[in-house]
């Protein structure tokens, strides 16, 4: 890590005879301290002179009056290596031990701890003090008897005073009314994002190098914050090792961006509001529900394009579901492993498939570049596009690769890579019912090897193979029934049937017989049909069947006829004509 200014000036000042108070300003959080003591160790090793220093750091966080902030003066006092002698360490509790115990013996001395706190202060003399947290000093404590008291060890005790502030912070009048008679330099420190990512971003993990890419694109350089993104990377990250990789980089990117936002968008209007991020979307004007006065319209908006420049650079393109998993991760603290998975698993099924699409059409695309004699190339990178992401293409999409070897006279290569089509999706046989899956357009190009090898698949029986079976099938995706589910109701006996709908006490039968007896799907949330044309003459004889059965139920009791005119059936006796037996099978 290259040597920053402040690093020089922090030096000069040990060694220096002439700068005796150096204050260092920054924003809270950038590493002021952190750089201090890093300086501190460095000049130690550079300058040996310094290790016969003493070194006094306090934080005047919560102290109330000057008595109490010398007292810790003298408390916190330390030595370098030359202190840490036996005989240099009982010389001062000797001392110390000797003047308590006079001050006790004394009568007349009633309150010996102030004489021993004021002798003490005393032995402060050529030492250098960091005074940290001046703007968070107790309510009793002013600034103005602080700034006397650094006078007074800087003229009167040869001390070297380090003051360190948070620029912009209340409560520092004082201090500015002082600081030209006091202070001998004053420095600000904004260290770029680099170095702050290159301090926190010091561990061993693989995916640190990236995640400071992140955090310097968004130009973060307070520590504090960086530490918090490392905490929350460092337990989310492990927990995605098995993801592709466009997945992991955007869990890097969306952590150290909702991060960002959620510690530090209150204090600063540069970072974009937490709402604004999860409602993201470039392509809508509206991005936040937030709707400001007339008077504040302007600088709102203002705002907002402000931030969206913010996240076109940062190459944030909009927030998704999984984006909104890992802003809850961030804002509760804790992890909802179920919903990151399942979040996880959809946007990398996504990937692949935008993965498979692309690479699928650009060994396409050489087919029609120029009129190179590269046909053997371009058909080894068809088959190996197909190959690879056989399990992310439509069958369309293999129709067109198969089209493309036949007419090059590579029938061998076109028959592989349909079984390799076919091995790829045995898990999902609906894909192979081209009169469900295909438009009538498509039908008319579909290569009739391909179409074969499709209809042997498809006509192959499948589970399920009962009734039961096919209402669990029901239950859990009503509008995804395929050809061989209708075959098993349409074989299913009336005895079956009665026997299922006496013994189940589900509510989701209601919606089952609903479905039994109707032309067109119960569901109408805007999916296709669940009845085809294939399906018409499974379709009819399931609705005999049922009906005939909700009759015979009917006409057991009146509660079993008031269930059945539910759903639109009459008993017998107020049907015209002759009804079907009982029992058929």
């Amino acid at each position: 890590m290259d040597e920053l200014p402040i690093e020089t000036e922090i030096k000069g000042f040990l060694v220096s005879t002439r700068i005796k108070v150096l204050a260092i300003k920054g924003a809270w959080g950038v590493g002021k301290t952190y750089t201090w003591n890093r300086c501190l160790e460095k000049a130690k090793r550079e300058y040996p002179e310094l290790k016969e220093k003493k070194y006094v750091y306090v934080s005047l966080f919560g102290i109330n009056s000057l008595d109490d902030l010398k007292a810790d003066l003298f408390s916190d006092l330390i030595k370098l290596e030359a202190m840490a002698e036996e005989g240099k360490k009982v010389k001062i509790k000797d001392r110390m031990n000797k003047l308590v115990s006079f001050a006790k013996d004394t009568p007349f001395i009633k309150n010996y701890s102030r004489i021993v706190e004021r002798v003490a202060f005393q032995s402060i003399e050529g030492v250098v003090i960091c005074i940290d947290d001046i703007e968070r000093r107790g309510q009793s404590l002013s600034l103005r008897d602080v700034m006397g008291l650094i006078s007074l060890l800087k003229e009167q005790r040869n001390c070297h005073i380090l003051m360190l502030l948070n620029d912009g912070e209340e409560g520092l009048e004082d201090y500015r009314k002082y600081r030209e008679k006091i202070v001998d330099k004053e420095i600000s420190f904004s260290p770029e994002a680099s170095y702050s990512a290159d301090v926190v971003f010091s561990g061993s993990e693989s995916y640190l190098e990236k995640l400071k890419k992140y955090t310097i694109k968004l130009g973060i350089n307070n520590m504090r914050t960086l530490k918090k993104i490392d905490d929350i990377v460092n337990q989310v990250y492990p927990k995605l090792t098995q993801y592709s990789h466009p997945v992991k980089e955007r869990a890097l990117q969306s952590l150290a961006l909702f991060t960002w936002s959620h510690y530090s968008a209150e204090s600063d209007d540069t970072v974009p509001d937490y709402d604004y991020l999860l409602q993201y979307d470039p392509t809508d004007g509206r991005q936040t529900d937030a709707q400001p006065d007339d008077d504040q319209l302007e600088d709102f908006e203002q705002k907002h394009l402000q931030w969206h420049g913010l996240l076109a650079n940062y190459n944030y393109q909009d927030t998704q579901d999984f984006d909104r998993t890992l802003a809850d991760i961030v804002s509760t603290g804790y992890i909802d492993e179920q919903a990151l998975k399942r979040e996880a698993d959809y946007l990398n099924a996504y990937y692949q498939s935008h993965e498979a699409s692309e690479s699928f059409t650009n060994a396409m695309k050489r087919i029609n570049l120029g009129f190179a004699n590269n046909q053997a190339e371009i058909v080894k990178g068809v088959c190996e596009s197909v190959k690879q992401h056989s399990q992310h293409l439509s069958p369309q999409q293999l129709n067109r690769a198969v089209v493309f070897l036949r007419e090059m006279d590579e029938n061998t290569k076109a028959d592989d890579i349909i079984q390799c089509y076919i091995t790829a999706h045995q898990a999902d046989d609906r894909l192979f019912n081209t009169s469900t899956s295909w438009r009538r357009e498509d039908l008319e190009k579909i290569d009739a090897g391909l179409k074969t090898e499709f209809d042997k698949i498809h006509r192959q029986p499948s589970k399920p193979s009962s009734l039961e079976e096919v209402f669990e099938k029901f239950k859990q995706h009503s509008t995804r029934l395929e050809d061989n589910d209708y075959f098993v109701l349409a074989r299913t006996s009336e005895r079956d049937f009665q026997t299922f709908f006496e013994k189940n006490m589900e509510e989701a039968l209601a919606h089952f017989i609903s479905f039994c007896l109707a032309y067109k799907p119960v569901n109408t949330s805007g999916n296709r049909p669940i009845f085809q044309a294939a399906q018409a003459t499974e379709r009819a004889q399931i609705k005999q069947t049922v009906t005939a059965v909700l009759q015979t139920l009917a006409a057991q009791n009146k509660l079993n006829r008031l269930r059945a005119k539910n759903v639109g059936i009459s008993p017998r006796d107020e049907t015209a004509g002759d009804a079907p037996s009982p029992g058929r099978t």
